[in-house]
């Protein structure tokens, strides 16, 4: 107690003899004086005189003085704000080579608000203040080396500031060191250092940032897996508006991944997603809203979602549209549209596309009938080892039907189409390796076919056609 009073004593002495000097005009006392109002030493707080000090030493060529009156100025402090005299004052104490003074013109030429932006000035009068090691006159040098502003792009140089920002805590520098770690296209991928860095800048509660932690939380990279943080990260920044992050929480909750399944919260969030224009999330709320998932059942409004996907290109949707039309499920039927429709996903190689329009060739649905073209797109499916047009072709071949005939290429199709558990093709060949009259004296490489003898190939069910699912 004592010292604390021996310590205002002293404070209010030296405020009294500094102020002598000062108001016989000496400048180092002036800038003292104006301290000493400002920050409440030896005297009260009088910002009014603390402006009216600084302006005095100012006035003199002082350049700590020049910039603490262009920070009033500025800030509007003891005086009222006049961003032009902040600019004067900062320019004087710049041309004095006065280090703060060069950063505070820096930013001002960098934001372009005061003074009319100027990159190359920018860049000077910062490059010339980077010995204060300040956090955000080290991040404005990393973004102009990063981006070629104002000097030219240097990669390395940007990430050596970055580096230096983030080391002070600077969070927005953190932020941008994870996310080059994590990309690994300026520097070497490092999921290690990525996770660190993002995690440091966590509270900035970025979306982008919150995505990238959910991201390697959910999949364990640079940290251990832990799907609950993923999908608290993930709701964070989904509900900044973050369409990867709706389009993937939609999926957690579906699928019960890092949280309880509920339906209705997938619908929520697929539904945000896809009215931000994400094909996949209007794809999948199609299908919600075809079979009744977290929502009524409403066809009409599956047509419409599965439209707008389709629309924007998305294959999967062209195939299911083309479904809807040709069925007249939420829309009127429409062979032609479904050809339309269909040949756009085939012309992407949808495999199941390629086969659907194979067959509508074939039928002459919704396009003149043409066989040759039929026979071309079920050969392109089955490139694609797609099953339905493994069978059709491997059928034909068999028999010769439109098609020169050819028994072990007839039984090769089918044989993959096996492989891949397709019930027709398996019952297919449970009817030529049953049937004792064949002329066939190859034995297929088959390694399903011997689920046939558990199948009772006189039920006429299991001859029935796959007919192709809604959405």
């Amino acid at each position: 107690m004592a010292n604390q009073k021996l310590k205002e004593a002293n404070n209010k002495f030296a405020f009294e003899e500094f102020k002598k000097d000062a108001d016989r005009g000496h400048r180092r006392c002036q800038l003292q004086v104006a301290m000493m109002y400002e920050n409440c030493i030896g005297t009260e707080m009088n910002l009014k005189k603390a402006f009216e000090y600084y302006e005095k030493a100012a006035n003199q060529g002082c350049a700590i003085s020049q910039t603490c009156l262009g920070e009033m100025y500025e800030n509007g402090i003891g005086t009222e704000k006049n961003l032009k005299k902040a600019f004067e004052y900062y320019e004087k104490a710049a041309n004095q080579g006065y280090a703060n003074a060069q950063f505070r013109l820096g930013i001002l030429y960098y934001d372009g608000e005061v003074i009319e932006q100027n990159y190359i000035k920018a860049f000077m009068y910062l490059e010339k203040s980077a010995n204060l090691e300040d956090a955000d006159n080290l991040f404005k040098l990393a973004d102009m080396y990063f981006h070629g502003l104002g000097t030219e792009k240097n990669l390395d140089k940007a990430f050596e500031y970055l580096e230096k920002a983030a080391h002070q805590g600077h969070t927005i520098s953190q932020f941008r060191l994870g996310i080059m770690y994590y990309d690994g296209e300026i520097i070497e991928k490092n999921f290690i250092k990525a996770f660190e860095y993002l995690e440091k800048s966590a509270n900035l509660e970025d979306a982008d940032n919150l995505f990238k932690l959910a991201d390697m939380y959910f999949h364990g990279l640079g940290t251990e897996k832990n799907l609950e943080k993923a999908f608290e990260y993930l709701e964070k920044s989904a509900n900044q508006g973050h369409l990867d992050s709706q389009f993937k929480l939609a999926d957690m909750y579906s699928n019960g991944i890092g949280t309880k399944k509920n339906p209705e919260k997938a619908f929520k969030y697929c539904e945000k997603a896809a009215n931000q224009g994400c094909a996949q999330s209007q794809d999948k709320l199609a299908y919600l809203y075809s079979n009744g998932i977290g929502t009524e059942k409403n066809p009409e409004k599956a047509f419409e979602y599965c439209e707008k996907a389709a629309n924007q290109g998305y294959s999967k949707s062209q195939d299911n549209l083309a479904y809807l039309y040709s069925t007249g499920t939420g829309t009127e039927k429409n062979l032609k549209k479904a050809f339309e429709y269909c040949e756009k996903a085939a012309n992407q190689n949808h495999p199941k596309s390629l086969t659907e329009l194979g067959i509508m060739y074939f039928n002459g649905e919704g396009t003149a009938r043409n066989l040759q073209k039929g026979i071309e797109y079920y050969q392109k499916a089955a490139n694609l080892r797609e099953p339905k047009a493994l069978t059709k072709l491997g059928i034909m071949y068999f028999n010769g039907n439109g098609i020169a005939k050819n028994v072990e290429k007839g039984i090769e199709y089918l044989d993959n189409a096996v492989n891949q558990g397709y019930m027709p093709a398996i019952i297919e060949i449970g009817k030529i390796m049953q049937n004792k009259g064949t002329e066939i004296n190859y034995v297929p490489k088959i390694t399903l076919v011997k689920r046939q003898n558990d199948l009772d190939i006189t039920d006429s069910s299991v001859f029935s056609p796959a007919k192709k699912q809604a959405i």
